[in-house]
């Protein structure tokens, strides 16, 4: 049994967060008490520094040359002399107040010389001895410097491992620890816990101010008329009196405390009458603490009372202020109660909310709104920790399967790492997920995370980046050191998630080394190490997200470090669907529909309609279309309330929150073309042109079979004058053939040709299709070897088609006259379908400038009522002559 408990007592010493840096820290203080207790008890002293006595210190100072000068003068001014030889100090009595001095370092042997010669008496006085810092040997002050800062190193810095914190946080850790783990025994909600200690303390202050209060006596002193009079001792106001008694005009003796006041009769002054000489007074208030100035102030009582000095005694006063007598034991208990509930009403007010967050408590109203409650909360460096409500699981992410589907592969070998370690398929350093913005990369990892459970630490590469050297390779150890302590104390993998990786782990060696570049460096060779160093024992996953994976370092890339590179790619259209169908099972959607299978089935036509006009759209914007949407729901129902809802209401606004169909499609408007421009006025010309342009570009893939039209208007927003909207009915295409690339060409070119042909004006609208056209001709020509004049050459071309390399004159005249044909012979056909194709094309039009948006289906019946097989083409009649061309 003693065995066990010495055991239990070596293992809680050693142990991680244990009472060892208690034990230390205590040794610390015991050897700085007993250095300070031999230093002022003189066993490190050098030789004794001694002073005149304490009642002869305050006299004024004299220069011993003055002295000396005075004496042989035989000065009446110097009637006793006071010897204290161990600090060859000389004490210079007169007759008078102003007349006595004290002079340091004299040479005492002369004076006495000269104090014999002219028969002035002397005493010989024992002095004061020093006995504090001051006079402590000087190597010993060296030696309790070193101390005091290897000592400050230990405690703040040194530490075995980098992984454990230094031993002061650790004491406070221990602190904390002990308080969790009761708070936890006895379910208790931090909030309650802390906000209760808080008034515990200030009843405890409050209750021991009371009864201070009460207990402690009032403290005596001197009445306020005496209390700022120039101070003297009892020793030089009983020999003046012995000397001059008729000097003195009156006197008060305060009895409890031994205090003399005198008033002393003074010389007239040159503006003053004869007969009222003016008077000045001294108090002489001896040391309660001192039974040797107690002694002569009674003295000094008992021969004013043998005087004629008129004298009257006083009463002291009282001072019961609560704060005037907080001396000795109380003072100090005050003041450590005061600091211990300053720290613990920081920290309340620090952690307040993340408490009650946790307890699952609503923020409270600031200004009457409540605080938008973002998805993570900062920790220590910058980091970000996902908090437990936002946390996310595979079945939040939509749009990228096969990312899902890798991402599950990992996380399996991290629940079961013995069987695929088995195999020899360990789990991996770390995960680089890759694709353009927005794609969802950043909630992969929080899925993963919240799969698995453990600790998921997020950071940005640029929260590594400093000007100062060494900086950001610390961030990223404290990050990882972090992360391992969490691991160990749950038991569960913790997963650190670096976005925009780039920012720290672009290809080294790419220009002259400086203060930044060797900065940069040091920072992904830490994390390199950290990734795949002798201290990684499987304790982290690193995940990590970037746009750019060209140029990122070989060395952050290979087997090891990221094992696993899982691209993210932006939805297709099934996948656009599942992203739209995430979102919206959280919201109340009116469908025009009964029944369950009607409602149902009309619900997959929306996700199916949605994800087909949000063509090349991400996971972000289609979450920034469906929050557009939200607020026109919110705007058409609630625009006029200028007041916040309370707490009480929510709930029920919550039943009221119903959105459209129609508000979901202007949700996706909004974010694919932009926002509507309502503050400018266009004439009647200006819409009848561009809804000829319009319905220009949608008569070629009408006419040709391309990809079905979606949507046209000639809505003015911030990116266009108007818009026709086409995609492939089947999905997402990957391959295309030169047909397709001849279709979108000319359908590139029906809006010019439109007005042109319709309208016989030219207008500088048609520009941007000019230029995409352009662009799409020369890759044919130059890239994809759609050409039979050029052939199947290829050309390195910018992202505008235009060749980036010297090449010769004659492929270059070649390959401009090849595209400039493809674009002319363009042009002429789709002239031609336009001439062909004119009346349906003014029919569609005159619609579409009443009713500013038309749908796909909405165009291609009013396209096959005006063709002439179906209906008449004199029905109706084109816009008066002044608003065409």
């Amino acid at each position: 049994m003693i065995r066990r408990f010495i055991g239990r007592i070596i293992a809680w010493y050693r142990s991680e967060y244990s009472a060892q840096t208690i034990v230390q820290l205590s040794a610390l203080l015991l050897a700085a008490a007993v250095f300070v207790g031999l230093t002022t008890g003189g066993a490190f002293n050098k030789e004794p520094v001694f002073l005149p006595a304490k009642e002869y210190q305050h006299l004024t100072l004299m220069k011993s040359e003055e002295l000396e000068q005075k004496l042989r003068q035989g000065s009446n001014e110097v009637t006793e002399l006071v010897f204290f030889m161990e600090s060859k100090s000389v004490a210079v009595l007169g007759p008078g107040f102003e007349q006595e001095r004290l002079v340091y370092q004299a040479d005492v042997d002369e004076i006495r010389r000269l104090a014999t010669e002219k028969k002035i008496p002397f005493t010989e006085r024992p002095g004061t001895r020093l006995t504090d810092f001051g006079s402590t040997i000087k190597g010993w002050w060296w030696v309790g410097l070193m101390t005091l800062i290897v000592a400050t190193g230990f405690f703040l810095f040194k530490r075995r491992s980098e992984e454990m914190p230094n031993r002061i946080t650790t004491f406070f850790m221990v602190g904390k620890a002990r308080v969790d783990g009761f708070i936890e025994a006895r379910k208790l909600k931090k909030s309650r816990f802390y906000l209760w200690g808080l008034g515990v303390l200030a009843v405890v202050i409050s209750g021991l101010l009371t009864v201070h209060a009460i207990v402690s006596p009032p403290v005596r002193q001197l009445p306020a008329e005496y209390s700022r009079v120039q101070k003297s001792t009892p020793w030089q106001v009983e020999r003046y009196l012995k000397q001059s008694p008729e000097s003195f005009e009156r006197a008060v003796v305060i009895d409890e405390l031994n205090a003399v006041y005198v008033v002393l009769k003074g010389q007239p002054k040159a503006d003053a009458p004869d007969d009222k000489p003016t008077a000045f007074g001294r108090i002489a208030l001896p040391d309660p603490n001192s039974a040797s100035e107690v002694a002569e102030a009674q003295s000094l009582i008992s021969t004013l009372s043998s005087t004629s000095v008129p004298t009257k005694h006083v009463e002291v006063e009282l001072n019961d202020n609560i704060f005037s007598k907080m001396t000795g034991f109380w003072s100090w208990l005050f003041i450590v109660l005061g600091v211990f509930t300053s720290v613990w009403l920081i920290g309340v007010m620090l952690n307040w909310d993340r408490w009650r967050q946790e307890e699952g408590v609503a923020p409270p109203k600031r200004n009457g709104a409540v605080p938008a409650a973002g998805p993570a909360s900062y920790a220590v460096g910058g980091a970000v920790e996902v908090r437990e409500e936002d946390k996310k699981t595979f079945k939040d992410v939509a749009g990228c399967q096969e990312a899902i589907d890798e991402l599950r592969v990992v996380e399996k070998k991290i629940r079961r790492p013995r069987l695929y370690k088995a195999f020899g398929a360990p789990v991996p350093s770390g995960v680089l997920l890759y694709g353009p913005p927005g794609t969802g990369k950043t909630l992969l990892a929080r899925a993963l995370s919240g799969e698995i459970g453990g600790h998921f630490e997020a950071l940005s590469g640029s929260q590594f980046v400093e000007m100062y050297v060494g900086v950001g390779a610390k961030r990223v150890r404290e990050a990882y050191t972090r992360a391992r302590a969490a691991a160990r104390k749950s038991g569960r993998i913790s997963i650190i998630f670096i976005d925009e990786i780039d920012a720290i782990a672009k290809k080294r060696g790419g220009g002259a080394e400086s203060g930044g570049d060797k900065e940069y460096e040091q920072t992904l060779n830490e994390l390199l190490v950290q990734m795949n160093g002798f201290g990684n024992h499987g304790l982290v996953l690193t995940m990590a997200a970037t746009n750019r994976l060209d140029i990122l370092d070989e060395a952050i890339l290979r087997p090891g470090r990221f094992d696993v590179k899982v691209q993210v790619p932006k939805p297709d259209k099934k996948g656009r669907a599942q992203i739209y169908n995430v979102y919206l099972r959280k919201l109340k959607i009116v469908h025009n529909a009964e029944g369950e299978e009607a409602r149902a089935a009309a619900y997959e036509k929306l996700l199916d309609d949605l994800a087909r006009r949000s063509h090349d759209f991400s996971g972000a914007e289609i979450e920034g279309a469906i929050k557009n949407g939200a607020t026109i729901a919110v705007e058409r129902q609630f625009g006029e309330v200028t007041d916040d809802i309370s707490d009480e209401q929510f709930e029920q606004y919550q039943s009221m929150a119903i959105i459209t169909v129609n508000d979901l499609n202007e949700g996706v408007d909004k974010m694919a073309y932009g926002t509507q421009i309502k503050s400018r006025v266009r004439t009647d010309k200006e819409r009848w042109a561009t809804a000829i342009h319009e319905c220009g570009h949608a008569t070629v893939p009408t006419v040709l079979g391309g990809d079905p039209v979606n949507r046209i208007t000639i809505v003015m927003t911030d990116k266009s004058l108007g818009l026709m909207d086409s995609s492939p009915e089947e999905g997402e295409r990957y391959d295309w053939t030169d047909a397709q690339f001849l279709i979108r060409l000319q359908m590139m070119l029906a809006g010019r040709a439109a007005e042109k042909v319709i309208l016989g004006k030219i207008s500088t609208g048609a520009s941007n299709d000019f230029e995409r056209a352009s662009a799409l001709a020369r890759q044919m020509v130059g890239f994809y070897g759609m050409s039979k004049e050029f052939g199947v050459k290829s050309l390195p071309l910018d992202r505008h088609g235009f060749p980036v390399s010297n090449i010769g004159e004659i492929m270059l005249d070649k390959f401009n006259a090849t595209w400039g044909k493809l674009i002319d012979d363009m042009e002429a056909a789709t002239d031609a379908i336009i001439e062909k194709h004119r009346t349906q094309i003014e029919a569609c039009a005159r619609v579409l400038f009443e009713e500013e948006t038309l749908t796909g289906d909405d165009f291609r019946r009013i396209w096959r009522e005006a063709t002439p097989a179906a209906a008449d083409q004199g029905d109706a009649a084109a816009p008066a002559d002044d608003t065409q061309a």
